[in-house]
């Protein structure tokens, strides 16, 4: 059951999946690409590990963040509940071959964590979409599916 700033969201992403995913490649050198840098950092904290074999990138969108980490030989998994936005995510990892992008429509809060741990978990532009009250259940989510360190 979704409450009324989720059926927002949904309603907002099905009208602008596409419009999101070309922002989301835009490079124009006068206007700052928020998408881009958050994708970066995110990348950024990865180089810094030690080692990292699965990452989840919560609320993924069209799958940038999830196919440009499975590039890297990295285990991906990208969690969104707008149906359009996962269609362009999956047809995005099917025209790179990316077998280590994978993408589950769903809430975050329906996913199944239990069996599946990853190193690092990622949600830029999802925790601006839920309340107080889902904020406090996603970090322990989040914190019970992240590994050791």
């Amino acid at each position: 059951m979704t409450n009324v700033q989720q059926e927002e969201a949904l309603h907002y992403f099905k009208s602008h999946a596409e419009d999101w995913h070309n922002k989301a490649k835009a490079s124009d050198e006068k206007k700052v690409n928020i998408i881009q840098q958050r994708n970066r950092y995110v990348i950024d904290i990865i180089k810094d590990r030690k080692e990292t074999e699965s990452i989840l990138d919560v609320g993924c969108g069209t799958g940038d963040l999830v196919c440009d980490i499975a590039k890297q030989g990295i285990d991906a998994t990208g969690v969104d509940f707008a149906q359009d936005m996962i269609k362009l995510a999956l047809n995005k990892a099917k025209v790179d071959q990316l077998e280590n992008a994978h993408f589950k429509c769903c809430s975050i809060f329906d996913f199944e964590l239990s069996k599946q741990k990853f190193d690092v978990i990622s949600a830029n532009g999802f925790i601006e979409y839920i309340s107080q009250n889902k904020l406090n259940k996603f970090f322990d989510i989040v914190y019970n599916a992240l590994t050791p360190n």
